[in-house]
């Protein structure tokens, strides 16, 4: 085992991470669009030597910090298992402070990790992540989450209405891209894990007041950031423009906002992820079966769903990510 070496460290705290944000949404550019194609297997910060990755705020502040040092590398160590692996830190490294809480929520435990990048002698583990194509990985979570889609071609705009628990979705020809149509289904089911039965956030308020539907498609907004970069999608909030001033005078109220934000999306990542399994011959469930040309089947939803939709007004929870 190595013996320890003292480095710098980085305490990134809520304020400076509300001020980039500020910053970056007042220029009018997207503070999580990374400058870079990222080739390795996880990509989002994860701990190289376990591959867990890092959640809430933790996985968070080591994005910006990667985004800061311009590194594609989403890897990072600790040094104590730098020390045992021998993998050696440079002595310019500046380490991140990254914090654990119990369960209950009452102590906390602080280490500070270094990005791969910064070190060398690293051999790295056999992944086991996912192989198959990103777009059929997304069609398999949403079979297995069991989610209530439907489209329609009246609807302009994709929104989930709580109260019946469905998303509406235009048809896919409305969509630039396939990735488009499953970014925006990845932003919707993040409204969907906010239902009573779920995660049970506040959507009434969503429903109700401009600046609780702005907190409620922030949250929605950074999940589907973390899925699309993980699930192979990609993520592109110019669509979100109409969001961007309620966000801005969000943080600028209440510095405290911005980990509230990142925690409940973290929330809604590790919910949607969980129906993440690997492929299997089981039949999709109707309500998701696809048809040859790829396009949901919604034959399965009766003429009576259909016609409570219509009739249920505007009392829904909207996006806007359609081409014109």
């Amino acid at each position: 085992m190595k013996e320890l070496q003292s480095h710098n460290t980085v305490t990134i705290k809520a304020k400076h991470v509300a001020e980039y944000l500020i910053e970056s949404l007042t220029r009018g550019t997207s503070p999580w669009k990374p400058g870079w194609e990222n080739n390795n297997l996880i990509v989002l910060p994860h701990n190289a030597v376990t591959g867990r990755t890092y959640n809430g705020w933790n996985l968070f502040i080591l994005w910006l910090v990667q985004e800061k040092m311009g590194t594609n590398e989403t890897g990072w160590i600790t040094e104590h298992q730098a020390s045992k692996l021998s993998v050696e830190i440079r002595d310019d490294a500046d380490g991140v402070v990254v914090q654990y809480l119990d369960a209950a929520r009452r102590f906390s435990t602080a280490w500070t990790v270094f990005n791969m990048s910064q070190t060398s002698g690293f051999k790295r583990p056999t992944s086991n992540l996912h192989k198959w194509d990103p777009v059929d990985r997304v069609e398999r979570l949403l079979a297995n989450s069991n989610a209530r889609v439907i489209h329609d071609h009246s609807c302009g705009i994709p929104h989930y209405v709580p109260q019946m628990d469905l998303i509406v979705m235009p048809h896919r020809e409305r969509f630039f891209d396939s990735n488009s149509y499953y970014r925006t289904l990845l932003h919707e089911l993040g409204h969907w894990t906010g239902h009573h039965s779920r995660l049970d956030r506040d959507l009434n308020s969503a429903l109700t007041n401009n600046k609780g539907r702005a907190r409620e498609e922030l949250y929605a907004e950074i999940a589907s950031l973390m899925l699309g970069r993980e699930l192979g999608t990609g993520h592109d909030l110019d669509h979100h423009a109409s969001y961007v001033k309620s966000w801005v005078r969000i943080l600028q109220d209440d510095i405290g906002e911005i980990q509230q934000a990142v925690g409940k999306a973290s929330k809604i990542r590790r919910y949607i992820k969980s129906f993440d399994s690997q492929p299997s011959d089981r039949s999709l469930p109707a309500a998701t079966r696809t048809n040859h040309d790829g396009e949901f089947d919604d034959q399965s939803s009766s003429g009576r769903e259909t016609l409570e939709y219509s009739n249920f007004g505007a009392r829904c929870i909207r996006s806007s990510r359609v081409a014109a």
